[in-house]
């Protein structure tokens, strides 16, 4: 599943997107206004497992990679999720 804007383009992580994710969720300078610190290699791992099997799991929901549609360059994560049940 993706999503477009203007300038940006939101896809469903999949497996091969790993990469990307733990470049970004392994910096400090990030993650201390999500979680506090930036995840191990282990925890990142793990996370991701999570994610993975949400998107698998609903269609309307999940975590979405960000890019620049013009240079496809990952610039972040946006997360899709039900306000009520």
């Amino acid at each position: 599943m993706s999503l477009l804007s203007d300038k940006l383009k939101y896809t469903k992580f999949r497996k091969e997107d790993f990469q990307d994710y733990y470049d970004l969720v392994s910096k400090d300078e990030v993650m201390r206004y999500t979680t506090g610190k930036a995840y191990t290699l282990e925890e990142a791992k793990a996370k991701f497992n999570i994610v993975l099997k949400i998107n698998e799991e609903f269609t309307e929901i999940g975590v979405f990679s960000v890019r620049i549609i013009e240079t496809n360059e990952f610039i972040g994560i946006s997360k899709i999720t039900y306000l009520n049940e």
